[in-house]
């Protein structure tokens, strides 16, 4: 058992220091020692403990297939732990549930997620209590994550609802304790406006971006600044709202924004945040081209262009079909043009990115179906 606790110790150390490839050695070892003393209810809580902090780690690496495996496989464990002790394991339970549902969302796995989520809030309902603000702030995570399922496979008005019971809980955090739960409302109130507006509610949408916007100030004024990336996020919110009320000027005006700060974090080495500034820069291009501004859009564009081939150097194949699209929006602005043969080039750019796929195995021909629109656009340019 001590060589067990030295190995669990070592993988949390090493995962607190963020060396990411021995510490999942690390917890890989742990994970195995664990299994074998795995014979009673301690023994299967510990191995259920180091599975739940091994998918900490998967998610902080972006390996969600494994985080979701072992979070699922830390929830087996702590349910056949709850029906012996609930009072022991129902939290640790439904915490594993929600990390995986929350994995489930971040892989646009909505379907699976919903009920996993809905049943970490049902035990969580359980455990509320007024004098428990750690059992009150996991519940608001679990909701706030069971809403965006929810919304993500189409069921807008019970998301509604359940940001209604979310924000009732996510407000008095916010209010007993603002310097650690002020921030999580502001993104509540961001996630909350993408539903308004997917419901064609836009003004309430815009109105809970103001809100976003205004909890976050409040925010930056008690913990001081660091939260720019979460201004971004509300901004392109904004500015999604603002296109879709075809209020052009001030869609581009938060567009811009949004994008001056992820450039910013750029700058500072936070290159996570490179495919959002060319999806960024690709809503300013849609824009600017509505308005007529040709020359902006196209450097706007370009731009895109340029940050998703950077991209590509690292996995072409997750970023071909952002730059397919990049592509062809750079032909449609080149035609608005009269630039035929900048058109062309760039639609067969787009084609030529594709046809590799064309020799897959493709029973319904998805692809010589994408392939022939594209065609059909370029052979339209005169």
């Amino acid at each position: 058992m001590i060589a067990a606790e030295k190995q669990r110790d070592l993988a949390h150390q090493l995962h607190d220091q963020q060396k990411w490839q021995k510490a999942q050695s690390a917890y890989a070892k742990a994970i195995t020692t664990f299994t074998k003393l795995a014979t009673n209810s301690q023994g299967k809580d510990d191995l259920a403990t180091i599975l739940y902090d091994a998918g900490a780690l998967f998610t902080d690496t972006g390996q969600f297939e494994h985080a979701g495996n072992a979070f699922g496989e830390s929830a087996k464990i702590f349910a056949e732990l709850t029906v012996l002790d609930p009072d022991k394991h129902a939290a640790n339970l439904a915490a594993s549930l929600c990390n995986q549902g929350s994995v489930f969302n971040q892989t646009h796995q909505y379907e699976p997620a919903v009920p996993v989520l809905e049943k970490a809030a049902e035990i969580q309902r359980m455990l509320h209590t007024g004098e428990r603000r750690n059992i009150k702030a996991e519940l608001a995570s679990t909701l706030r994550n069971l809403a965006s399922a929810l919304q993500g496979v189409g069921e807008l008005d019970r998301a509604q609802g359940i940001y209604d019971e979310m924000f009732v809980i996510d407000r008095q955090l916010a209010k007993d304790n603002p310097e650690d739960y002020t921030r999580q409302l502001s993104q509540s109130l961001c996630n909350y406006s993408s539903l308004l507006s997917e419901k064609h509610q836009l003004d309430e949408a815009l109105a809970s971006s103001d809100e976003a916007l205004s909890v976050l100030r409040d925010a930056t004024l008690v913990t001081g600044p660091g939260h720019p990336i979460d201004e971004a996020m509300i901004y392109t919110i904004r500015g999604k709202i603002l296109k879709t009320q075809v209020n052009f000027v001030d869609a581009l005006s938060a567009f811009t924004h949004a994008i001056a700060i992820v450039h910013m974090l750029i700058e500072n080495q936070q290159l996570q945040y490179m495919h959002k500034l060319a999806k960024l820069y690709g809503e300013a291009g849609e824009i600017q081209q509505e308005l007529g501004e040709l020359d902006d859009a196209l450097r706007s564009f370009q731009a895109s262009k340029a940050v998703i081939a950077t991209l590509g150097k690292q996995d072409a194949l997750k970023y071909v079909g952002d730059l397919v699209d990049v592509n062809q929006q750079l032909a449609e602005v080149y035609r608005d043009k009269q630039d035929e043969t900048q058109a062309k080039e760039h639609y067969n750019q787009a084609i030529a990115l594709l046809e590799p796929f064309n020799a897959i195995d493709d029973p319904d021909h998805t692809m010589d179906t994408i392939i022939q629109a594209i065609k059909d656009n370029r052979d339209f340019v005169q």
